[in-house]
């Protein structure tokens, strides 16, 4: 089966790009309405019933602390491994040639997991990175501790950090297209032909779906006071910089 994972860091633009190419009639989207989230959610019950689950990271201070060293990903022997895609076939299978189109930030934790369990579909892995301004603030995430909001932000900042280590650990220089949203939002045609080529699809039935250019959305990074984002900088500059040597907007 042909299959097409867009993955990449919470809130960075996995879904933009779903939008962008979810029209193409050479991709099928498994999802049912009303219901976001269904491949993430499906998928976390098949590996639950197989008695196993997403990478759990529980709160940002392990992490912080010690990278993802003490995490593991999933990883099936071969009878465990042929009752998931049994069970993933039969919610997500699309007929050739056709291509499924799956969706799944959480997958960004998981590479190797993906790389092993799916091993025999024809797959293209398209991943997509963010400025840290950008993920650091986003959906207002920090404001939900009430009492130190801005320790929460600065957590949040060393954990973009160490999730940008283990992307350059586990993804970067690998058989995967790597995206960055600002680039989708400056030039979306252009992306959008560099997804196409890479999946191997023509870029034309969509041609007239894609705008000539999108938002980027900063307004939650430029509505903090100019002290928070003077230390969230001095955090995540170093990092930030490596990002956009490697992957330049």
């Amino acid at each position: 089966m042909n299959a097409i994972f867009i993955v990449g860091y919470w809130n960075s633009g996995t879904t933009l790009l779903v939008d962008l190419l979810r029209k193409h009639p050479d991709v099928k989207l498994k999802r049912a309405r009303f219901k976001p989230n269904l491949e993430e959610r499906d998928i976390v019950k098949i590996l639950k019933k197989l008695g196993s689950d997403y990478i759990q990271l529980g709160d940002y201070s392990e992490v912080i602390e010690n990278g993802f060293s003490n995490y593991n990903e999933t990883s099936f022997q071969a009878e465990k491994k042929e009752k998931f895609n049994k069970e993933f076939m039969k919610r997500f299978s699309v007929k050739e040639p056709k291509y499924l189109l799956l969706k799944n930030p959480w997958l960004f934790f998981m590479p190797n997991f993906i790389k092993s369990q799916f091993s025999e579909l024809n797959m293209k892995k398209i991943l997509i990175l963010r400025h840290g301004h950008s993920q650091v603030v986003s959906k207002d995430y920090w404001m939900r501790d009430t009492e130190r909001p801005e320790l929460k932000l600065f957590a949040r900042a060393k954990f973009w950090v160490r999730s940008m280590e283990y992307f350059f650990e586990n993804w970067h220089n690998k058989d995967t297209l790597i995206m960055r949203y600002e680039s989708v939002c400056e030039n979306p045609h252009k992306m959008m032909k560099k997804i196409c080529d890479h999946i191997g699809i023509n870029i034309e039935p969509i041609e007239k779906n894609i705008p000539e250019k999108l938002e980027n959305r900063l307004g939650k990074w430029n509505q903090l006071p100019e002290d928070l984002k003077n230390e969230i900088d001095v955090i995540i500059k170093p990092m930030q910089d490596k990002l956009d040597k490697h992957y330049p907007v």
